[in-house]
């Protein structure tokens, strides 16, 4: 799996572009974070590493990320409409509480 491939992954889990919407640069922060040793434990930073990610760490982190720009959020109005930019809060902290219980079963992924 190549960074990009891992991005939309993430992407993908995280409410794809939906507002607060995370943009590549900080989706690939957070998967340089969620870098582990490849599954023939090579390190990180090692010649032979094959990228590694841990998607469901990478997922509660892209959640937190998101409920941490929903939190600067101003009342007003999104798209025409009223939006209650709490609730977006509280949507992303759900879901990064939601990613949380799943990291008993972590899946990793590599190239």
């Amino acid at each position: 799996m190549t960074l990009e491939e891992a991005r939309v992954r993430l992407r993908l889990t995280t409410g794809g572009n939906s507002d607060p919407c995370l943009t590549d640069a900080e989706l690939d922060q957070v998967l340089i974070m969620a870098r582990r040793p490849d599954p023939d434990g090579v390190l990180v930073d090692e010649a032979d590493y094959v990228p590694t990610w841990d998607l469901n760490w990478a997922r509660v982190e892209a959640w937190e990320a998101k409920a941490a720009k929903a939190s600067e959020y101003l009342s007003g109005s999104v798209g025409g409409g009223q939006v209650a930019f709490e609730q977006i809060y509280e949507h992303c902290t759900r879901q990064a509480d939601r990613a949380k219980r799943s990291l008993n079963s972590t899946m990793t992924f590599s190239a």
